[in-house]
């Protein structure tokens, strides 16, 4: 169906005006704006459709100094208007760009000469020019867009506004910079369809966010859920709610880490990131958007033949350990990404106010559904007649009789076949003859003429029906033939979607299984370090943390095993704010310590550390909390006469009979008590 363009309709001048002085119309002169008054686009399309005005825009896109972004849209050749819906594009712009029509012919031949390489348009595409001029020397920075038909037309209009929002927000037209006086508001989120959430805003009128004016990449389903307040300032034309001002990311101006809830983020704690870019040696993770930290290859695999691209791949979110806060620096050698490890990652925070976190881990055990195809319904072959001859007579609808206004014109009598009767609805015949002659008084009997004419007209209709019958056959036949190939064209396409859902399958599970390759050869790395690093610690004599070599006493000995992993697991620029706490070894310690099974005594030594640093009140895996007198949530915390209360570390966790560390604390001091199972509740 042809689509009616009254943006084109009221461009019909003919005439281009400078992009300079582009009307706020389709024709004429704008008026001179009033001193003061802040400048605004065009509000209509422009259609450019002479060489003249093509060059002029060309001069208007490359030269500095442009107060808007420029969309232009070319309309394919043999074509009267552009795939996409001017009307609809110009309500989302309105007021952020000015829209530009050029027709592919001469027009566009003269803009493209004009324009750099790779910059031009025409042929059905568009796309967006910003202000600045990066676009000039790299020509991915104004996107083309494609289109080829108007099954286009939607996907193209979704391309066109993101690239006018971001556009125009980069320009600085949009939000507080561009309206100070914009109202703030509140409302609550009431659902979120791709790009663009809603809101109820507590006047209960509505507005909408748009996934542009958030954080760029990051979709608007990693920070917003329905029925989540939110805040911002409320542009009253276009009723979009900028929500910038409240997010939780680094401003700039404060130091990387003390704006972004990042302030929980402990070292030893292993964390959420995602890649934003990998090279051979280094792969770029980012904590939050705009703290990126650079994680070089010996952090990550110590086999120096590794590259990083074929561990990692842009947009991929990963497990990676915080080595120091000051500066930020992560590592993922030592980071154990099985489900059963006791490397819980701690939460991605939020980068909105009652937001989900921004970042979780995929699931890569389920591989992506394929696509659903369509299911076509049966073809049904018509029955052919045996012989296109011998048909018994004509449908019924084509025997049935014409109107009385559609008869010929001629004379009565003269109606004879040949060529001159064949486009009539109906042929004359004897009756017609009749009604048309001279009637009188008396009936009177037809004459020799007359007889003979009727018969000659009734000869020529049972030929015309005999013609008419043979016809039908003939497309009857031609009909059943070609429903024949389309329904063979359909059992075709339907194995073709078939094939094409078997290899979307195929491709999800080699995706699957490359990523598991990834997984598992990271683990396998994982391990060979950890086993050099035990050579090597073999080979340089150090004493195994199990096996009392350096002191005979035992208190002695589980006393330099501690400070000796203080020392190897925190760094030297957090020692003096990471003392060991004063502690003590009860009697009942080290025995269970010696008869607990499961569990490693260099792991029991690792939780004494962080537990006497402070560290472990910040890990969720160690699930540290009071001693209760009993199961009850609110029952109160185990206390001894001293006054110390009991207190409870999980060694372990997702495993059956998971081991436990009790120790009794009174202020600053600490007294280890035992070693015990999941089950067992005695201090």
């Amino acid at each position: 169906m042809v689509r009616r363009n009254r943006t084109k309709e009221r461009a019909r001048a003919g005439s281009s005006p400078a992009p300079g002085s582009a009307p706020d119309g389709p024709a004429g002169d704008a008026p001179a704006p009033r001193r003061g008054a802040p400048r605004r686009p065009p509000s209509g399309a422009r259609w450019v459709t002479d060489v003249e005005g093509a060059r002029v825009l060309a001069a208007h896109l490359l030269t500095p100094g442009r107060p808007w972004p420029v969309v232009a849209i070319s309309v394919a050749a043999g074509h009267d208007a552009p795939y996409v819906d001017l009307d609809g594009l110009l309500e989302e712009v309105s007021g952020l760009a000015e829209v530009v029509v050029l027709p592919t012919g001469d027009a566009s031949w003269a803009f493209s000469a004009v324009m750099p390489p790779s910059t031009q348009v025409y042929g059905g595409a568009a796309r967006v020019y910003p202000v600045d001029h990066e676009w000039v020397g790299l020509p991915r920075r104004s996107k083309l867009r494609f289109a080829y038909s108007d099954a286009d037309a939607r996907r193209l209009h979704d391309h066109l506004t993101h690239d006018t929002l971001t556009a125009a927000l980069s320009a600085g037209l949009l939000g507080t910079s561009h309206d100070p006086d914009a109202p703030r508001v509140e409302g609550t989120v009431r659902s979120i369809l791709g790009p663009r959430a809603f809101v109820t805003l507590d006047d209960d009128s509505l507005a909408s966010i748009a996934e542009e004016l958030t954080v760029p990449g990051v979709s608007l389903a990693r920070l917003l859920v329905v029925g989540q307040r939110v805040a911002g300032t409320l542009d009253r034309e276009s009723r979009r709610l900028d929500v910038r001002g409240a997010l939780l990311v680094p401003d700039g101006a404060t130091p990387p880490g003390e704006d972004t809830h990042l302030g929980g983020y402990a070292v030893g704690q292993v964390v959420l990131a995602d890649v934003t870019a990998v090279a051979p040696a280094t792969v770029h993770l980012r904590l939050v958007p705009g703290l990126e930290v650079v994680v070089p290859r010996d952090d990550v695999t110590g086999n120096p033949a590794d590259e990083l691209t074929d561990l990692f791949t842009v947009g991929e979110v990963v497990l990676a350990r915080v080595v120091s806060t000051a500066p930020w620096r992560l590592r993922l050698d030592d980071v154990d990404d099985d489900s059963d490890s006791d490397d819980a990652p701690v939460l991605a925070p939020s980068l909105l106010d009652g937001g989900p976190p921004w970042l979780v881990l995929p699931d890569l055990s389920r591989p992506a559904p394929p696509r659903s195809l369509p299911v076509l319904p049966p073809l049904r072959l018509p029955e052919l007649p045996p012989e296109a001859g011998s048909v018994e007579g004509p449908p019924t609808e084509m025997l049935t009789e014409a109107p009385a206004e559609v008869l010929t014109d001629a004379e009565p009598g003269t109606a004879e076949p040949g060529p001159s009767a064949e486009g009539g609805l109906r042929r004359r015949t004897p009756l017609d003859l009749i009604a048309n002659a001279p009637r009188r008084d008396a009936p009177a009997a037809p004459s020799r003429g007359a007889l003979r004419d009727m018969s000659l007209a009734l000869e020529a209709s049972r030929t015309r029906a005999r013609t008419l019958e043979a016809d039908l056959a003939a497309a009857t036949a031609e009909v059943g033939l070609l429903r024949a190939a389309a329904q063979a064209t359909a059992v075709e396409l339907g194995g073709l979607r078939l094939r094409a859902a078997e290899l979307d399958r195929d491709l999800a599970e080699a995706l699957t299984r490359a990523e598991n390759f990834r997984t598992r050869y990271r683990k396998a790395d994982l391990s060979r370090q950890q086993l050099k690093k035990a050579e090597k610690a073999a080979s340089h004599g150090g004493p195994a943390p199990d096996d009392g070599a350096v002191f005979l006493d035992p208190v002695e000995q589980f006393r330099f095993e501690v400070q000796l992993a203080w020392v190897r697991r925190v760094p030297a620029a957090e020692k003096a704010s990471k003392p060991l706490a004063p502690y003590a070894l009860g009697d009942r310690f080290l025995p269970s310590l010696a008869t607990i099974e499961g569990v490693s005594r260099a792991k029991v030594v690792d939780v004494v550390v962080e537990v006497l640093t402070g560290d472990a009140e910040h890990i969720a895996g160690r699930e540290l909390h009071p001693l209760r007198v009993n199961e009850g949530g609110s029952s109160p915390a185990v206390v001894r006469e001293d006054g110390a209360t009991c207190w409870r570390a999980s060694l372990q966790s997702k495993r059956a009979s998971a081991r436990r560390l009790h120790y009794w604390k009174r202020g600053d001091r600490i007294e280890l008590s035992r070693v015990v199972l999941h089950d067992d509740v005695e201090p």
